[in-house]
């Protein structure tokens, strides 16, 4: 029923160092507990198959205090109770395409802190030893391209991009080239236009052509300049960035994290059923903007 769904997002998960899909996967099943501020962290009830991990992202307070009555004496009465559970967020991990999708929880474990924990606790498991990881969110690109058509000035363009191996997308190949070239494992881009003027920026008609494109007549532009390609890619799940400009008469900064793809699904879902609907959603958004290995 409805309202026993959830909030899911849709994101990819950025490996570096000696961190590979087999060892993320074990890092999964056998995570250490991590401790921030008065919580701890950590994975629980994880499982092995054969395309997909599924786990839980769990926070939990390592001396939790619950209110019990006691009947007897019509009291109220502070009881200790180690462990106590504060919030859990089932996730699905997909190696194949580097995805993973997590269950929101309102207050607890969201879009930008899910990777924050999901991060640490890998990199903990591994003793924080030439492994590097990161959760980028997958955007939902309609939503983000309507934003970025109504802007009357682009004046910034940062993006930090990781770039994937072997998957690539026709509108950044030539930037994800490049990095390759250079032996890159990641780029950080900043560009800001003189004062009172705009970026030549042609970010706006490639995300208009992106959402408008059909199957008989996809998107292919010939060159895309490298600023507008990060957007891209990082937009694609392999980094992050924003663009400032003016709105009418307003100032505004419109970051990629802030139009996360998301869907709906059973809040104590069935592991293959939230694979077999994660799956989809991805091989989609691949389809859609044609990435290929």
């Amino acid at each position: 029923m409805e309202k026993n769904q959830g909030l899911y997002y849709l994101g990819r998960v950025q490996k570096g160092g000696e961190l590979d899909n087999d060892l993320l996967s074990e890092s999964i099943l056998n995570p250490k507990t991590i401790v921030a501020r008065n919580n701890a962290w950590t994975f629980i009830e994880s499982q092995g198959f054969e395309k997909f991990i599924f786990s839980k992202l769990v926070k939990f307070q390592p001396s939790g205090e619950v209110f019990v009555v006691d009947d007897e004496d019509k009291t109220e009465k502070k009881q200790i109770e180690p462990n106590l559970r504060v919030a859990i967020s089932p996730f699905i991990y997909i190696p194949e395409y580097s995805g993973i999708c997590f269950l929101n929880v309102s207050n607890h474990i969201y879009d930008s802190n899910f990777g924050k924990y999901f991060s640490r606790i890998v990199k903990e498991t591994n003793n924080d030893f030439f492994v590097d990881c990161e959760v980028e969110m997958i955007v939902d690109m309609r939503a983000f391209a309507q934003r970025i058509i109504n802007l009357r000035s682009i004046d910034r363009i940062f993006a930090k991009i990781n770039p994937p191996n072997p998957l690539y997308g026709p509108l950044w190949e030539r930037l994800k080239d490049y990095l390759e070239r250079r032996n890159t494992n990641n780029l950080s881009l900043d560009e800001k236009s003189d004062s009172n003027s705009s970026l030549n920026s042609k970010i706006g008609d490639h995300l208009r052509g992106i959402i408008d494109q059909t199957e008989e007549n996809p998107y292919m532009p010939e060159d895309v300049d490298i600023s507008d390609a990060a957007i891209l890619m990082a937009a694609d799940g392999y980094g992050n960035g924003k663009i400032e400009g003016t709105e009418t008469n307003k100032y505004v900064v419109i970051k990629t994290s802030e139009t996360s793809k998301n869907f709906r699904f059973d809040r104590d879902p069935d592991p293959q059923e939230l694979y077999n609907f994660a799956l989809e959603e991805l091989v989609r958004i691949n389809d859609e903007r044609h990435l290929d290995h």
